[in-house]
């Protein structure tokens, strides 16, 4: 129990389910495009506003705006006998753990535009939860799955969990202040698309 609430503490088997739902809702998620994206990002925004969370919700809508950054980054070349065009496509299930809840949102929205899933970890003491906005975001329309909360009172336990797992590094390492193109590239891995020329 942190400050009056009860905090569960995540066994191996809620880890498990919390990997499987993350990775659903990246498959969904990430076929969205990126328009769709920011008009979900958007309604959740609006009723962040409605409820005094004006902070969050400027946040969310400043990377709404960069996002013309993840529309504009295609790039193609020719060859005499070959087109190739780079893009950039979501890694995948991203892992997020903020002190600050201003931070974490500015982080989560940054994932969640560039297509990716992300699973917050929390223990209530050193790090925030998004347990009070999981109404708000299913309101939203942000598909199951796609944002995921795991707590235990002892992070260490739970990043050792993590980590033996595919998920071995941490979102911070992405994340490049006033350099959000950078970011984008670390949020995603490029993809080739290589067509004969007739």
């Amino acid at each position: 129990m942190y400050n009056e609430a009860l905090w569960a503490h995540a066994t191996s088997c809620d880890i498990k389910r919390c990997i499987d739902s993350a990775e659903k809702g990246f498959k969904i998620w990430s076929t969205k495009s990126i328009i769709s994206r920011n008009q979900i990002l958007f309604k959740f925004a609006s009723m962040l506003k409605c409820n005094g969370k004006f902070a969050l919700a400027d946040k969310i809508l400043k990377w709404i705006k960069f996002s013309n950054i993840y529309e504009t980054s295609l790039l193609c070349s020719q060859s005499e006998r070959l087109e190739i065009t780079k893009m950039r496509q979501p890694k995948g299930v991203i892992i997020l753990k903020e002190k600050d809840e201003t931070i974490l949102f500015d982080r989560l929205t940054q994932v969640l535009i560039a297509g990716n899933s992300v699973i917050v970890i929390c223990d209530g003491k050193d790090s925030c939860s998004l347990a009070q906005y999981c109404d708000k975001f299913s309101v939203s329309d942000i598909p199951s799955g796609v944002i995921n909360l795991l707590s235990h009172d002892n992070l260490k336990t739970l990043e050792a969990s993590l980590c033996a797992t595919t998920y071995d590094s941490y979102a911070e390492q992405f994340f490049l202040k006033d350099n959000p193109e950078k970011t984008y590239i670390n949020l995603t891995i490029p993809k080739y698309i290589i067509l004969p020329i007739k």
